[in-house]
């Protein structure tokens, strides 16, 4: 008797696992969804326009909380450059290691509140500032 009960758990445990996997597997489920309108590319008034002046048009079209996040980074990505200049003097090697790990962060958060919000052709032009102002980001991209 407890060999039948044994096999009737191992037989009922693996018909559940195997229709949770079937149930999975056909189960459609959203990675990512996209509402609302996106900026698309602003018409500046040369080529050559500054950079800032560029980020600052762009951002210019953001709601509050989110051009405040967006500042915020870069505020923090400033501070970190300052760093990265005291951290090169002194050859610590570590501290420019960590620096730039930093640095990567707060760019990689920057482009994705960016890419929530911009159209390809805003992302071009933006990031395209953003590659004038800061080097580190000129080999990121």
């Amino acid at each position: 008797m407890k060999i039948y009960t044994a096999s009737v758990f191992v037989c009922t445990f693996a018909l559940v696992v195997h229709s949770a996997e079937v149930f999975s597997a056909e189960e459609e489920f959203t990675l990512l969804t996209i509402t609302g309108d996106l900026t698309d590319k602003l018409e500046l008034q040369s080529d050559n326009e500054n950079p800032n002046a560029v980020i600052n048009a762009y951002y210019a079209e953001l709601d509050t909380e989110i051009r405040g996040q967006l500042l915020t980074l870069r505020h923090r990505m400033d501070r970190r450059l300052e760093d990265y200049q005291v951290a090169y003097t002194a050859a610590d090697t570590a501290e420019i290691n960590e620096i730039l790990d930093d640095l990567s962060f707060y760019w990689a958060s920057m482009r994705t509140l960016h890419a929530a919000e911009y159209t390809d052709g805003a992302l071009e032009q933006l990031h395209g500032a953003y590659r004038e102002l800061y080097e580190f980001i000129r080999g990121a991209d």
